[in-house]
């Protein structure tokens, strides 16, 4: 079984008394660990350029997708006034 469903959600497995922890039961756990660890890692990193850059340093320890977009179109906005393009 993959650790992740095609739309990013993680696939539980449902123990039942007497079942073995196997290598690959074990391995799925950790694969999922991993990639909670490096996208939060990478949301956090996120988080923090956006609040010092846009928000003035204040903004919750999660951004949402179209926060986000909303923080690069604000970005890029900047951009083409600094490039002499209006706002």
């Amino acid at each position: 079984m993959d650790t992740f469903n095609n739309n990013g959600s993680y696939n539980k497995t449902t123990w039942t008394s007497g079942d073995k922890i196997t290598s690959n039961n074990l391995n799925k756990i950790e694969d999922a660990i991993y990639q909670i660890n490096e996208n939060y890692v990478t949301e956090s990193y996120v988080n923090e350029a956006i609040g010092n850059a846009v928000f003035g340093g204040d903004v919750d320890k999660y951004v949402t997708e179209e926060e986000l977009e909303s923080a690069i179109g604000d970005i890029d906005a900047i951009l083409d006034a600094i490039n002499g393009e209006v706002l």
